[in-house]
């Protein structure tokens, strides 16, 4: 019974301990390029290059610029599970869900690349974007 809960504790520490890693990763910020999508063709899915894909900077403060959109290119945004919310900061602007500001993507880091999953999107084949990190977040200083 001791070795039950020992293995419960230890599962339970781990498992913990995800969500707060990605928010405690410093390698999140910094400007992200799009540089493959998924792509499905009759049955296959492959991942396709993108050139000149748009951008997303992601800062320390928890706040974003992207060239995805030209009508709102800033907002804010926070690292839940395994999930990346953006939250566009423009009036009447929901790009992602019927009367809603924010964009829940499903966040995968892989090498040096991040892997968003759009969850508002009727994926049925599947759907995903690889971005390459192009710059560390430039700090400001006083």
């Amino acid at each position: 019974m001791k070795n039950l809960i020992l293995i419960f504790l230890l599962n339970m520490s781990f498992f913990g301990c995800q969500e707060e890693d990605l928010k405690q990763d410093s390698t999140i910020y910094g400007t992200w390029q799009l540089v493959e999508v998924w792509e499905v063709s009759g049955v296959n899915g492959k991942w396709v290059t993108v050139n000149d894909g748009y951008t997303y900077e992601l800062t320390s403060s928890n706040t974003f610029e992207s060239t995805m959109y030209e009508e709102c290119q800033t907002g804010t945004f926070q690292i839940k599970n395994d999930s990346l919310i953006f939250e566009y900061n423009c009036s009447q602007f929901n790009p992602c869900e019927s009367g809603n500001s924010k964009c829940i993507e499903k966040l995968e880091k892989q090498d040096n690349l991040l892997i968003l999953t759009p969850t508002y999107m009727n994926c049925a084949e599947g759907c995903g974007r690889k971005f390459k990190k192009i710059a560390d977040e430039i700090r400001q200083t006083d």
